[in-house]
């Protein structure tokens, strides 16, 4: 993928891709755009969130883009016993979902 593949599937401005392209934490520079746009799609699928949210999400918090969200959320479930509350945690701070819960709790 390209600076100009991720502004089209973020759309968003220049300065913002290219921090993002630019960031360490963010690993999937070497996806097509097809790949990159159903990673999108499975992390919503996962929170149950719209598009717009997973990309706000990445935006604010790069690595959030590579975990594996399911096992994020089944594993918050099992410390908060609440998967609604952890989802809308992780929605609202993105960087909730590379906490290890256990240990905070």
């Amino acid at each position: 993928m390209v600076l100009d593949d991720l502004i089209a599937v973020f759309e968003i401005e220049r300065s913002e891709a290219s921090a993002l392209f630019e960031n360490p934490h963010f690993h999937h520079k070497g996806k097509s755009v097809a790949e990159f746009k159903e990673l999108i799609n499975d992390i919503a699928n996962v929170y149950q969130w719209t598009t717009e949210a997973v990309k706000k999400a990445i935006l604010a918090f790069p690595p959030f883009a590579g975990y594996d969200h399911e096992r994020v959320v089944r594993e918050g479930t099992e410390v908060y016993h609440d998967e609604t509350a952890v989802k809308k945690a992780i929605l609202a701070h993105p960087p909730f979902a590379g906490l290890n819960h256990e240990r905070v709790v």
